[in-house]
């Protein structure tokens, strides 16, 4: 089956694809957009709902939030990690993460490089001074403790990537059994810039470059660069066929996660330093490929199996976590008082919990949420939801439209996410889809952020499906 969210970027792409939007639907638009003025405009008077209709009209909307929405936390489906039709990600989660509360994440990371055929005579430069494996980081997707002693290690792939084919985060690749680079030990430096000597040809002043991790490799791994027959080296595709690239495993059991940028334009790769026959110093470059393949393993943790196992906690607190994660699997009841209405608005509200176990200080809640549906019924296929695909061009788009996003201590000091799911409900009220939805982080594969919240069997503070709607005329 194949899963949501290899790239939510695909699903941007994806709803442009779909069948032209129903009359009603963008009725609904006009609705929400002229409902959402209205309220704005008596936002410091929230009892004076539609004051701004005209005269006839007011008190029509009726607000309804007392329904009951059953959920269950369940373990995230499989990831897709690569595939050939969509553009790879731009960041890579690493590290062998002890989180607290939610268990065990490791992240480690399959990769190629580029072939050497676009720099004429490579192989009579293979006795380089060294080479070097550039690894910049993406700061942005760090997560928990990231200030400590992390390690790695470098295997070999004795298996080829391939292009063409699909792959999932539960991929193992076949590697050398003995590391190439084994317990390279390193304290991430995600704000410091690195000065390095990078030739011109002319100079070897050192240049100030982004921060990101250096890995000097063995001079055997250079050994058998040299010896292999320089015909490898004038195509790509026989050079790929005979160093197939590498996995990057996490060697350290750490309290926080890391994460790569290994996108074309972020200077990740293999760096060949040498001198020329004139001495001047140079450099070659092979950089990462862009069939990459993130690999996931998640345990969960004791503190979050007690509430799955337990079906009485299940009612009051719920688990989201990224990667292969958790999600939340939310049935919408029967509302047979709304099946002849027209929905104005309908909004999901959800509150942050803090356990007394957890670091808030260390382990921020999640940044945006999503929602997603099985919309043949049968398990196949798992896609966003319409109040999200209708604005899936860009993230400011899903924010302004759909929400989603931690808002922090605005309502009595707790954060919340509040979702608007008004097209999702009206077409499960008129019998077109069934009346499940999950949960889970955005980009949940780029990230291992997570977040536990109250459902709607809480005593404060609890999960609200909030429904805007007026009664239909004939």
């Amino acid at each position: 089956m194949k899963q949501l969210l290899f790239s939510v970027c695909g699903e941007f792409f994806s709803h442009t694809n779909k069948q032209i939007l129903r009359m009603k639907y963008w009725n609904y638009i006009l609705t929400v957009l002229v409902f959402s003025l209205i309220t704005f405009s008596a936002c410091n008077e929230p009892t004076i709902i539609g004051a701004d209709l005209v005269e006839g009209e007011q008190g029509q909307i009726q607000i309804v939030d007392s329904f009951q929405i059953s959920m269950k936390t369940v373990v995230g489906d499989t990831v897709i990690a690569y595939d050939p039709q969509f553009v790879n990600y731009a960041n890579y989660l690493f590290g062998d993460f002890n989180d607290p509360v939610f268990g065990k994440s490791t992240a480690g990371v399959y990769l190629r490089f580029t072939g050497p055929s676009r720099y004429e005579g490579f192989d009579t430069t293979l006795r380089a001074d060294s080479v070097v494996l550039v690894l910049p980081y993406d700061s942005t997707t760090f997560y928990g403790s990231t200030k400590e002693n992390f390690s790695l290690d470098i295997f070999e792939l004795t298996e080829s990537l391939d292009a063409g084919a699909t792959y999932t985060t539960d991929t193992t690749l076949m590697t050398e059994v003995a590391p190439l680079v084994s317990n390279f030990q390193f304290i991430p430096k995600p704000a410091d810039s690195l000065l390095v000597i990078e030739p011109d040809g002319t100079s070897e002043d050192p240049t100030l470059l982004i921060p990101h991790l250096r890995i000097k490799l063995p001079t055997s791994f250079m050994d058998r660069l040299y010896e292999t027959d320089s015909l490898t080296y004038e195509s790509d595709s026989l050079f790929l066929e005979k160093f197939k690239g590498f996995y990057l495993k996490p060697a350290t059991e750490t309290n926080g996660m890391l994460s790569f940028n290994l996108d074309n334009d972020s200077g990740a790769g293999l760096y060949f330093y040498f001198h020329r026959s004139d001495s001047a110093f140079a450099r070659m470059f092979l950089d990462v490929n862009r069939v990459i393949v993130p690999s996931f393993e998640q345990d969960t943790g004791a503190v979050v199996k007690t509430f799955i196992d337990n079906p009485s906690n299940t009612d009051s607190i719920f688990f989201i976590q990224g990667m292969k994660g958790l999600s939340v699997e939310m049935i919408l009841p029967e509302m047979p008082e709304l099946k002849d209405v027209i929905i104005n608005k309908a909004e999901l509200e959800i509150s942050v919990v803090d356990l007394p176990v957890d670091d808030p200080s260390l382990f921020s809640p999640v940044d945006q949420l999503i929602l997603s549906y099985f919309p043949d019924g049968n398990n196949n296929d798992r896609t966003l939801i319409d109040d999200i695909d209708f604005a899936a061009s860009n993230l400011d788009n899903i924010r302004s439209w759909f929400g989603g996003d931690l808002v922090t201590g605005t309502s009595n000091g707790v954060s919340t996410y509040t979702m608007s799911i008004g097209t999702h409900l009206q077409q499960v009220l008129e019998g077109e889809i069934d009346n499940n939805l999950y949960l889970q982080p955005f980009s949940r594969a780029q990230n291992i952020s997570r977040v536990v919240f109250k459902g709607t069997g809480a005593n404060q503070n609890k999960a609200k499906l909030k429904v805007f709607y007026t009664e239909a005329t004939d």
